[in-house]
C-alpha cells in the first residue's frame, strides 16, 4: 500500500515519547460497570473475511521484549491459529513508528502498513490530520468478538468520545492513561502520611519525608519528562488552555500572566526535594529507584506499573494521586490519552484488518493487558490492583490532552525549543523563575518569526 498524503511538514514533528491525549471532554469517572446489556448489533454490509490466504502488515509502537509487546505477540498467535487464512506481519518499531519509520516510508513512496499503532497523538498528528486514516463509524455498530454486543458498547463511552477527531471515531484504544504521583503505600503508613490534596499539604508531605530521611520524589532527567511538572502546575494556576494559548500566541505577551510565574515557582519548590544526583538520572533509572523503594514518590504516566513490571519486587505497593490542586481555575482537570490503534485508508483488507483489532479488544485478550498492570478501557473492567487511584483522577471535571495538548499541536517549539532553552536553567536550579517567563518569551517571539 503506497503513501498519500497532503503535507509532510507535519509529519517531520519528532517525540521522545509518543504517549499522549487527545481532546478534553467534562466526563464521569470510567470505573467498572456493569457490562451492557447484550443486543442485536447493527449489521452492515461488508465483504466476508477473504478464505484465500491474506496478510495483514502491522506496525507496532513496542519493541521485542516489553511487557506489552509480549502480550500481543502472544495474542497474534491466538488470532493466526483460530484464522488460519490470516497471517500477521507485525514490525516491532517502537515508540517513534509514526515519527520515523512511518514518515520514512512516506517521503520514499515506501509500502505502507494496514493497522498501526500509537498514542492518540501520534496518530492525529500522523495519519488522522493527513487523512490517511480509515473511519470506524460504522465497524463499531457490528458485533463485537462476542457475536451479539456492538463493538463500539464494549468500550467505556467517555473514552471513545475523547478519541473522536472532526466527530468521527478512527482510533481502537488499547489502554487509557493519566498522569498523577505515584506513591509507596508502605512509606505513607509508615510514616501516618495521607493523600495529600492541595499543594500546600502537598509540599508538607515533602518535608515530612525529607525530615524523616526519605527521599520524597525521584525523577529522570530526561526531556519531556523535565517539563513535564511545569505543564501540570501550569494547568493548575491557569486553567486548562491558559498554557496552550500562552504558546499559541506569538506575540509572546501571554507569557506575563501571573499564574505561569506561579507555576514556574512550583517547579523550582519540587526540586527542592528530589533525588540527589537527578540531573544525571536518565530514563528509566528512576522508575527503577521508585519500584526499589529508594523514594516515596514519583509523577508519571499511568503506564508506570506495566512498564516496571518485570522489575517490581514481591511485596511492593504503589498507588497514585492526583496532582495536587493549587486554588486555581484547573483544579479537578487532569490530562488523559490512549495508546490506540489505527486502520489505514489505503488498507486492501479493512474488514481483515477490523476482525483482527475485534479480536485484540475482546475481554479475553484484554484481561492480559489487566494482568500487565494497564488501564483497560473496556466496560465491565477494574483499574489494576497498582492504579486504583486512576479512577478519581480520570473522574476529573474536566479532561484535556495530556500536556494541555502541547504535545500534540507545538511540540517543536515546547519540546525541542523552550525545555532545553528557557526550561532547562529553571529544572537546573541554574535560574529563577523570573528569568524564565521573560526568556520563554523572547525565544517563543523568535521561533515564530522562523516559523511563521
Amino acid at each position: 500500500m503506497k503513501p498519500s498524503f497532503k503535507n509532510v511538514p507535519a509529519l517531520l514533528v519528532v517525540f521522545s515519547i509518543l504517549l499522549t491525549g487527545c481532546g478534553g471532554v467534562t466526563t464521569a469517572a470510567p470505573e467498572a460497570t456493569k457490562p451492557p446489556a447484550a443486543e442485536q448489533a447493527t449489521e452492515i454490509p461488508t465483504e466476508a473475511l477473504a478464505a484465500d490466504p491474506v496478510t495483514l502488515v502491522v506496525w507496532s509502537m513496542y519493541t521485542e521484549g516489553e511487557t506489552m509487546q509480549i502480550w500481543e505477540a502472544a495474542a497474534i498467535q491466538a488470532f493466526e491459529a483460530t484464522h488460519p487464512n490470516v497471517k500477521i506481519d507485525v514490525t516491532w518499531q517502537g515508540r517513534d513508528v509514526v515519527s520515523v519509520k512511518l514518515r520514512n516510508a512516506i517521503l520514499s513512496n515506501g509500502d505502507l502498513p494496514d493497522i498501526i499503532d500509537n498514542s492518540n497523538p501520534g496518530l492525529v498528528i500522523g495519519l488522522l490530520s493527513e487523512d490517511m486514516a480509515l473511519p470506524l463509524d460504522d465497524y463499531l455498530e457490528t458485533p463485537s468478538a462476542d457475536g451479539t454486543t456492538p463493538w463500539g458498547e464494549t468500550f467505556i463511552p467517555s473514552v471513545m468520545e475523547f478519541l473522536k477527531y472532526n466527530g468521527n471515531s478512527y482510533m481502537i484504544p488499547r489502554m487509557v492513561y493519566s498522569s498523577g504521583f505515584f506513591y509507596n503505600i508502605r512509606i505513607f503508613a509508615d510514616n501516618n502520611i495521607t493523600i495529600p490534596e492541595t499543594w500546600g499539604e502537598f509540599l508538607a508531605v515533602c518535608q515530612q519525608l525529607k525530615d524523616a530521611g526519605i527521599t520524597p520524589i525521584l525523577a529522570d532527567n530526561e526531556g519531556q519528562y523535565t517539563i513535564w511538572p511545569y505543564t501540570m502546575s501550569a494547568l493548575r494556576t491557569a486553567g486548562p488552555t491558559g498554557l496552550y494559548d500562552t504558546i499559541a500566541d506569538k506575540t509572546g505577551e501571554k507569557w506575563n500572566d501571573p499564574a505561569l510565574l506561579e507555576a514556574a515557582k512550583m517547579v523550582q519548590q519540587m526540586s527542592d526535594y528530589y533525588q540527589d544526583g537527578y540531573l544525571g538520572s536518565i530514563w528509566p533509572a528512576a522508575q527503577l529507584e521508585f519500584v526499589q523503594e529508594r523514594g516515596a514518590m514519583m509523577f508519571m504516566g499511568a503506564w508506570l506499573p506495566s512498564e516496571m513490571l518485570k522489575d517490581i519486587p514481591e511485596g511492593f505497593e504503589m498507588d497514585i494521586f492526583p496532582f495536587p490542586n493549587t486554588g486555581g481555575p484547573g483544579d479537578n482537570v487532569n490530562e488523559a490519552w490512549t495508546n490506540s490503534w489505527a486502520v489505514l485508508k489505503g488498507s486492501k483488507q479493512p474488514d481483515t484488518a477490523v476482525e483482527f483489532l475485534k479480536f485484540l479488544t475482546s475481554a479475553e485478550q484484554m484481561q492480559g493487558v489487566l494482568d500487565a498492570g494497564a488501564p483497560v478501557p473496556l466496560v465491565g473492567f477494574p483499574m489494576p490492583e497498582s492504579l486504583q487511584g486512576l479512577s478519581k483522577i480520570l473522574g476529573a471535571k474536566q479532561l484535556v490532552p495530556r500536556q494541555s495538548g502541547i504535545e500534540q499541536d507545538f511540540a517543536n517549539l515546547y519540546f525541542e525549543v523552550l525545555e532545553p532553552g528557557p526550561y532547562a536553567p529553571l529544572w537546573q536550579l541554574k535560574g529563577t523563575p523570573e528569568d524564565f517567563i521573560p526568556a520563554a518569551m523572547e525565544a517563543q517571539v523568535k521561533f515564530y518569526q522562523a516559523n511563521p
